[in-house]
């Protein structure tokens, strides 16, 4: 017993020193056309029919569409009614429409083939579009990837 309580302390330093060799992913930054978001390295574009982009880390998602404005979509749309058009045509059944902290977004849950996933929807406006980011990932994972979400949101520009 007595060793054991010698050990602790040097048990406990290399947890320490371990844990502090396992660096978080460095910052990268992707762009497509006139956008610029700031994800990690875990990160990698992948290919995508459905949508302009997609940013794939494996266990968490980033899918892009961009909606030019047209005779429909015109700038005095404002995100809010976008984004709940976008609801309705997709049948999304999202929470409640939040504009916070220069970010308007809902959340949603969907179910496709046992997997439960959860994605935070968050809208853009740029000079010649409306912008949809969605921010996907299972849904017993989505509290533990939620302020990294909101941080890749706030992370988006357009020049």
């Amino acid at each position: 017993m007595k060793k054991m309580i010698r050990l602790l302390p040097l048990l406990l330093v290399c947890v320490l020193l371990l844990s502090a060799c396992s660096k978080p992913a460095a910052e990268k930054t992707f762009t497509f056309e006139n956008m610029s978001i700031t994800l990690t390295e875990d990160f990698e574009q992948a290919a995508t029919m459905s949508f302009d982009a997609l940013y794939n880390a494996g266990d968490i998602a980033v899918f892009v569409l961009k909606d030019p404005m047209d005779e429909e979509l015109t700038a005095d749309l404002s995100l809010e009614e976008y984004l709940e058009g976008v609801n309705e045509a997709f049948e999304m059944n999202g929470t409640d429409i939040v504009t916070e902290d220069g970010l308007t977004y809902l959340t949603y849950t969907n179910v496709n083939n046992d997997l439960t996933s959860t994605f935070f929807t968050c809208a853009y406006k740029s000079e010649d579009a409306f912008w949809l980011f969605q921010f996907g990932c299972a849904a017993a994972d989505y509290n533990g990837f939620k302020d990294d979400i909101y941080k890749y949101a706030k992370s988006v520009t357009f020049s």
